[in-house]
């Protein structure tokens, strides 16, 4: 083998070595290049079904509570039923036999500050009987809105009644309630 033949054996094996640690970093890196586009589009892919399995839990949770938050909404006083409300109340008061009379209606923010609903205060004075006004104040506690007693105080109505009276009949009681709802916006 001569000098020229050694050479050029030499020149074959460098360009070859060359070639084949180019060709070697150019697929390293197009190997690479694609197992980062797999992780992307994997990664992707588990927060989209995570995503997915999210949106069913909250369409169950919706569907399983359908029922309970249309009775919460009936619950609530609409936005222009007001005087229906007020109405229903004395019409209650009313039909247990009791002279009813409303003193005061308030609107005011909720201690939570929701945009959607708002606190309607009213007072109402009653009069009648003790049991009469007993039986308004359990009909009260079970009234089909979302609604509570913030205050209530009985007492004997003694203006209406002259001395005689006082001993002979049952004295008139006189009831002052103070009644919370919760009213849309």
């Amino acid at each position: 083998m001569t000098k020229s033949q050694t050479l050029k054996i030499l020149i074959i094996l460098i360009v070859s070595v060359l070639v084949a640690g180019f060709g070697y970093g150019y697929f390293y890196h197009e190997i690479r290049f694609v197992n980062q586009a797999t992780q992307i589009i994997r990664d992707e892919t588990l927060l989209k079904s995570d995503q997915d399995i999210h949106l069913q839990s909250v369409r169950q949770i919706l569907t399983d509570s359908a029922g309970e938050r249309r009775e919460a909404s009936e619950r609530i006083i609409g936005a222009d039923d007001v005087v229906n409300f007020i109405k229903t109340l004395e019409g209650l008061a009313k039909g247990q036999g009791l002279t009813v009379r409303t003193t005061g209606v308030s609107i005011s923010e909720l201690a939570s500050s929701s945009p959607r609903y708002e606190n309607v205060r009213l007072s109402l004075e009653t009069s009648g009987t003790w049991s009469k006004n007993f039986a308004f104040l359990s009909l009260i506690e079970t009234f089909p809105f979302a609604a509570h007693l913030a205050r209530v105080t009985f007492r004997v109505n003694e203006e209406n009644l002259d001395p005689k009276q006082k001993t002979k009949t049952a004295p008139l009681w006189r009831g002052d309630f103070e009644i919370e709802a919760v009213k849309r916006k």
